[in-house]
């Protein structure tokens, strides 16, 4: 039943599969919940994300998201500045605690790469890991790849 393997999911991949902002609304209300505590890898790469998406997510990440490590959001072409922004403002306020990489639209915003530095989590980009800090959270040369 769903009751007892969300519970146990670690990996969850949606990629590509259309999910709108309103879908990962809903996603993240169920997350703050805590209906995925053992969740460390989240791909949401290909979709129909935009800013408010990013925003619930994000605060969804300061309630029920202490195992995630891996978050992969590139390929949402209606994240904007200001959804990256927002995003940096919650993984300064603590969202995400245990998060080591994080895959987001190749947008140019200072704030969203200080806030990943601060944290040490490394950004990727299309080549690989960039804006990496030199000294990443143990454990976590590589991530995995979620769709």
């Amino acid at each position: 039943s769903p009751a007892r393997v969300l519970p146990a999911l670690e990996v969850l991949g949606l990629g590509s599969t259309r999910i709108s902002s309103r879908g990962v609304e809903a996603l993240a209300r169920a997350l703050a919940r805590g209906a995925m505590p053992r969740l460390v890898g989240l791909g949401l790469r290909s979709n129909d994300i935009d800013d408010e998406g990013v925003i619930a997510l994000a605060e969804s990440g300061m309630l029920g998201l202490a195992a995630l490590r891996e978050l992969f959001l590139c390929g949402n072409d209606r994240i904007t500045c200001a959804g990256i922004d927002a995003l940096a403002a919650r993984l300064l306020g603590g969202s995400f605690p245990s998060l080591c990489w994080l895959d987001v639209p190749p947008l140019k915003s200072s704030a969203f790469h200080a806030a990943c530095a601060a944290r040490c989590v490394c950004v990727l980009d299309t080549l690989g890991p960039a804006h990496a800090p030199e000294n990443p959270t143990a454990g976590s040369q590589q991530p995995a790849t979620y769709e």
